[in-house]
């Protein structure tokens, strides 16, 4: 009985370790540089100054993130931009955060300027230079790795169960 347990709790683990990536219903083709500048109607790197709520959650939402530009390659000279996104990634929402530095491609729509996980944005080392954009060769910032909670549970229960079926051989030995 009890080794049927470990099976399962071992069984467990694993499903924990191969399925820890993120989940995306957002799915984008891979654009090159080039491409992503040519289809855009503005490319800018810009710092989000602030970052709104406008619509409820329901069917994605939608955020406007306010943009001060620090350079402008493709569009209107302006210092402000207000880009439209959706709230949600699984929705192809941008995920902009206030004091964050991004590289930002934005087409011109009914809702003004809209960007999406699809459009190539990047998010860009705080305070480097301009960049090569057509080119590809922008700064990146380090981005956040994926979470560590699946492996760590997944390593824990392995050693609790290593623990127990050690326990339990050695007290039907003992006796």
């Amino acid at each position: 009985m009890m080794i049927r347990f470990l099976a399962a709790l071992t069984l467990v683990a694993g499903f924990l370790v191969a399925g820890g990536g993120t989940a995306h219903a957002c799915s984008c083709a891979s654009r090159e540089p080039a491409e992503r500048m040519r289809d855009a109607d503005v490319v800018l790197t810009a710092t989000a100054t602030a970052v709104r709520v406008d619509e409820p959650m329901l069917n994605g939402g939608r955020v406007t993130a306010t943009l001060r530009a620090d350079r402008v390659y493709k569009g209107p000279e302006r210092d402000e931009f207000e880009v439209v996104t959706r709230a949600q990634g699984p929705a192809c929402g941008y995920a902009f955060t206030e004091g964050t530095r991004y590289l930002v491609f934005a087409r011109e729509g009914d809702e003004g300027l809209t960007t999406s996980l699809c459009s190539g944005n990047e998010v860009l080392a705080p305070g480097a230079g301009p960049t090569a954009v057509a080119a590809g060769a922008a700064p990146r910032a380090t981005q956040p790795s994926e979470p560590v909670f699946p492996v760590a549970l997944a390593v824990l229960t392995a050693a609790a169960t290593v623990a127990v079926l050690t326990w339990t051989l050695t007290r039907k030995h003992g006796q």
